[in-house]
């Protein structure tokens, strides 16, 4: 492994954030990675399954007017907090506490 375990998990939450909005068999796997060991051992399907997803929304929504801003999800919270942390937190680990977040507030809606 040639990253930081810290710099890996701060980009895997990018992975589960477009996995959440895939569905299926991206998201099953990503429920499955239980550790940086994991995650560089399917590094490859993880990666290419991401930029496929970003790259199809963003040739369909080039001007971000309209699917395209499902990219954003947990940036504007994860903003937030990346403020008020201050150098403390990385930008990946601030957006997946967004999500997190996010998603609470999701659950706790229905």
């Amino acid at each position: 492994m040639t990253l930081k375990s810290r710099c890996l998990v701060e980009g895997y939450g990018e992975i589960v954030k477009c996995a959440a909005l895939v569905g299926g068999d991206f998201w099953q796997l990503t429920g499955q990675i239980k550790s940086p060991q994991a995650i560089m051992r399917n590094a490859n399907v993880l990666i290419e399954a991401s930029v496929r997803f970003k790259a199809q929304i963003v040739a369909a929504d080039e001007t971000e007017t309209r699917r395209r801003q499902l990219l954003n999800l947990g940036h504007t919270l994860g903003h937030a907090v990346e403020q008020a942390a201050g150098v403390r937190l990385f930008h990946g680990e601030a957006v997946a506490i967004g999500l997190y977040q996010l998603s609470r507030l999701f659950e706790q809606k229905n």
